[in-house]
């Protein structure tokens, strides 16, 4: 269903102008090709099994309560970047999110999360900012203080 979403998407945009269109190939090629070689490993990829001891394997199972745990978890998170881009804008929001996402659901090192932070915001910074000239809106907080003053 991925792929033919992705493959649709694609299509659709075949005809959009450069800056318009670079999005979605940008996102959606690289996608689509992981989406195909995911599933050719699904169907045709060979489970390996965790030896334990010679002879002896186990596959590991993850609880229905971990599962719970983590699809809410998941859902959360998302929520909350989208609420930080609502009210922050994404040119906060990003690295903000990131740097959160790292150290809170991650519990990755400080260093590691603030590497990972600042080139991810750079990287998003310089291509969407500076080399494409991407006009992303400022969030509710933002024009609000701006406003104000």
């Amino acid at each position: 269903m991925v792929i033919a979403i992705l493959a649709l998407a694609l299509w659709q945009s075949r005809n959009f102008g450069f800056r318009a269109g670079l999005f979605p190939w940008v996102i959606g090629i690289p996608t689509l090709i992981l989406a195909v070689a995911q599933l050719g490993r699904d169907l045709y990829g060979k489970k390996k099994k965790k030896e334990l001891y010679p002879g002896e394997t186990a596959e590991t199972e993850v609880s229905p309560e971990d599962t719970k745990r983590r699809t809410i978890s998941i859902i959360l998170w998302t929520i909350g970047f989208f609420v930080a881009i609502w009210l922050l804008g994404f040119s906060y929001a990003v690295p903000l999110t990131i740097l959160l996402y790292l150290k809170l659901a991650g519990h990755e090192r400080w260093p590691l999360s603030i590497a990972v932070t600042f080139f991810s915001w750079l990287f998003y910074w310089g291509l969407f900012e500076r080399m494409l000239n991407v006009p992303f809106p400022e969030g509710l907080l933002i024009e609000l203080i701006k406003g104000g003053s």
